[in-house]
């Protein structure tokens, strides 16, 4: 019988020298996971553990969740805005790129125009064509500053989705860890929820034995020992909000460089509703100089056509005249021919009269040959005079509308 409290008593022993050594273990791993430098991802993990277990917080994950969900849905909008406006500029480059053709067809409408017309065209009528040619030359600037606008804006454009494709890659890689960190998360809660369950049970048979001197002395090593294992759960708690506190930190550097990117969206769409205002602002006026252009080449033409219906006309009656003139030289020469067959049966002197006379006669329609000879030469080198000049207009302005299309292509 006396046997029996002995080895119940040996039994006891041995299982609060099991708990002693385990929980030995416990603190030995905890010391050295802290003092380990080359396994930090390990003494975070336990950390994470630890406060999870301690705080017993089962909705930290769930929260880490929607904030990268919202972050995600965040990013997701400012992409779609940002390729909203990428397609918008697409849009105007377009619009700018059609407007160029349209006034490069124009400039090689009127230098066709000019060509048909120019050889019967007036000085004036050519000034003010070339007044017309430096107007449209002046009014490409708005154009190039459009371009250039458009430039640094797509520059801008460029920059945003950099910086929105890096922090896709880093919100993508820190959702990469959080969910390949779950499963080992779940196994250390469950192996840390089985050994608080076994250090419960073994405490609680401590306190039913609590009487025996022996083994309230042999407690207080235990005790001893679990003090500096509470102090190391302390500063790991410390350092678990200093954790914490830096996620939280990164957190609103996250939702301050979202609002940044926000912003310069925002900021992004009002350049780009500005620049479409321009852009419609300098349609309209090249619409307007288009429509100008067209009535001042179709006054131009209508004083061409004037101009050459007048000179066929002069050149018709001075024809006309020409003709009736030679059919006058013509009788009279007929006539006198008539009147020197009638004066040949006349006197000697009569004949030598008729003679001088038919030879003055003969002299005056020679000098007006020779003046109309001479009036018609004037007239022709008059008209060659006109052409030359205006081949030589013409070429100037084939020159300068040469040079705008080249400014235009460049």
């Amino acid at each position: 019988m006396p046997q029996a409290p002995e080895n119940g008593d040996r039994r006891l022993d041995e299982r609060v020298e099991a708990l002693a050594t385990w929980v030995d273990e416990i603190a030995g791993r905890v010391r050295a996971t802290e003092l380990s430098n080359g396994d930090e991802k390990t003494a975070k993990e336990l950390r994470r553990a630890i406060e999870a277990v301690a705080k017993h917080d089962p909705k930290l994950e769930s929260r880490l969740t929607n904030r990268i969900d919202v972050l995600a849905d965040r990013l997701g909008t400012l992409a779609s805005a940002v390729s909203t406006t990428s397609a918008e500029l697409a849009r105007r480059d377009g619009e700018l790129a059609a407007l160029h053709r349209e006034l490069a067809q124009g400039n090689a409408r009127i230098e066709t125009l000019g060509g048909e017309l120019g050889r019967a065209a007036s000085a004036a009528d050519l000034d003010r064509l070339s007044t017309t040619i430096a107007t449209l030359a002046s009014a490409d600037r708005p154009a190039r500053e459009a371009d250039e606008q458009t430039d640094r804006l797509g520059g801008k454009v460029d920059y945003l989705t950099e910086r929105v494709d890096t922090l896709a890659k880093t919100v993508a890689a820190t959702a990469a860890g959080l969910a390949g960190r779950e499963g080992e998360l779940a196994t250390l809660r469950q192996r840390l929820d089985e050994r608080a369950k076994h250090f419960e049970q073994a405490l609680a048979e401590l306190g039913q034995r609590s009487g025996d001197a022996a083994l309230g002395a042999r407690l207080d090593t235990p005790e001893g020992t679990l003090e500096p294992v509470a102090e190391s759960v302390a500063q790991l708690e410390s350092e678990i909000r200093a954790v914490r506190a830096r996620i939280d930190e990164a957190y609103r550097q996250v939702g301050a460089t979202v609002t940044e990117l926000q912003k310069s969206a925002a900021g992004l769409a009002a350049q780009v509703g500005s620049a479409e205002e321009r852009g419609q602002a300098m349609e309209n006026a090249l619409e307007e100089l288009a429509a100008s252009l067209s009535g001042k080449a179709g006054n131009l033409a209508a004083r061409l056509d004037s101009v050459t219906a007048g000179v066929e006309s002069s050149l018709a009656s001075f024809a006309a005249e020409l003709v009736v003139r030679h059919d006058t030289a013509e009788r009279e020469r007929d006539d006198i021919v008539t009147r020197v067959a009638s004066l040949e049966s006349a006197t000697s002197d009569d004949v030598e009269r008729a003679r001088a006379g038919i030879a003055e006669v003969l002299a005056e329609v020679e000098r007006d040959r020779s003046a109309v000879t001479g009036r018609l030469d004037v007239i022709e080198r008059d008209h060659q005079d006109l052409a030359t000049e205006w081949a030589s207009k013409l070429a100037t302005m084939t020159a300068t509308l040469a040079e705008i299309g080249a400014r235009d292509s460049a």
